[in-house]
């Protein structure tokens, strides 16, 4: 009997662990999302400060930003939506 305790207090504890995880995931996607929507307001600022400076210096170029691809390093969801699969 002792054995059985031991394994149901094992799966809550898992089960506890699981859905701090899902939730943990739930705020990540929503700061991923509002994070996206910022990207969204700040392009049309960058580009219009880009054409200022090309404006202002015409033999230099403006500087781009050139975006990254996202990696599971930058990109939390990527890494927990693999762990989810994984269980």
């Amino acid at each position: 009997m002792k054995g059985v305790v031991d394994l149901e207090g094992r799966v809550l504890i898992l089960k506890n662990e699981l859905a701090a995880l899902r939730d943990t995931n739930k705020k990540l996607e929503e700061f991923n999302r509002k994070l996206g929507e910022q990207n969204l307001k700040l392009e049309p600022f960058i580009m219009k400060m880009e054409a200022q400076v090309s404006k202002r210096h015409p033999k230099q170029q403006a500087a781009m930003i050139i975006p990254q691809p996202p990696t599971a390093s930058t990109c939390p969801t990527a890494t927990l939506q693999r762990i989810r699969q994984q269980t």
